[in-house]
């Protein structure tokens, strides 16, 4: 489980609630990390569906810095210059 990823979620709550989440799911995903017993059905719901998402976002992140989208020009413009 990506513990980071959750508490990124968890501390922008606001913007996932009810985009991509629900209430219920943040609330488990809060127990989760604060090791609180969870039952089996909790269990098999934070596997089942909340872990999904939170793959395919931990996936998007890492696509993100891997092919530099969110690179600024003036700096890929002198990291070229540097280089050469």
């Amino acid at each position: 489980m990506n513990k980071k990823m959750f508490e990124m979620i968890i501390n922008n709550k606001e913007r996932f609630v009810p985009l991509l989440f629900t209430k219920k799911q943040i609330n488990l995903m809060q127990k989760y990390l604060d090791n609180a017993g969870l039952t089996n059905s909790e269990k098999a719901y934070l596997y089942s569906t909340i872990k999904k998402k939170t793959d395919a976002l931990a996936l998007l992140k890492e696509e993100y810095h891997i092919t530099g989208a969110g690179m600024i020009a003036e700096r890929a413009a002198m990291a070229k210059v540097i280089l050469k």
